[in-house]
């Protein structure tokens, strides 16, 4: 029971109040992935990715049943995301669940901004796209770069995190 106190008062200190009753405590982050996307998205349905994306997260929606769907990212030395690609590809084609990794992105590690982090949450409402965020690297915040939690912007967005990095 202590684990899941702490990490819903980490939340809350993070601005998004949480009780222990709202965390799921897994063996992993990539065990928390597959039990989302099984209990969030059927057979056949798409899920929007970053293009690139974390390997081993295409393997689980692969392995749900689910069709990635690629948004990419810009290229070069750009610190942004194509928020207005995201976003029109949540409009036209529907996906059930995107999954982000907007801090430290693996593999380019980037950092999405609050107003990115903002416009994503709001196209994913309107859209019914419920958004699946990997916090796992968010902890290696070595820089001192302060963004909020994706889930400070929206109650529907459901957050996987890890101790092991």
């Amino acid at each position: 029971p202590a684990l899941p106190e702490a990490i819903a008062e980490k939340y809350t200190a993070e601005g998004v109040p949480t009780t222990p009753a709202q965390i799921l405590v897994t063996p992993g982050a990539q065990h928390a992935l597959n039990i989302v996307l099984r209990a969030l998205a059927g057979k056949q349905d798409r899920v929007l990715v970053e293009h690139p994306t974390y390997p081993n997260a295409l393997d689980a929606i692969r392995a749900a049943g689910c069709k990635p769907l690629p948004g990419a990212l810009p290229s070069g030395t750009s610190p942004a995301w194509d928020i207005d690609g995201m976003v029109a590809t949540m409009n036209q084609q529907r996906p059930a669940v995107a999954y982000l990794v907007p801090d430290f992105h693996n593999p380019t590690g980037r950092i999405m901004t609050d107003l990115q982090r903002r416009r994503l949450t709001r196209a994913a409402a309107a859209s019914g796209t419920v958004l699946v965020v990997d916090e796992t690297l968010r902890g290696l915040n070595l820089d001192g770069v302060r963004t909020a939690p994706m889930s400070s912007f929206s109650p529907a967005v459901v957050s996987i995190g890890s101790l092991s990095k």
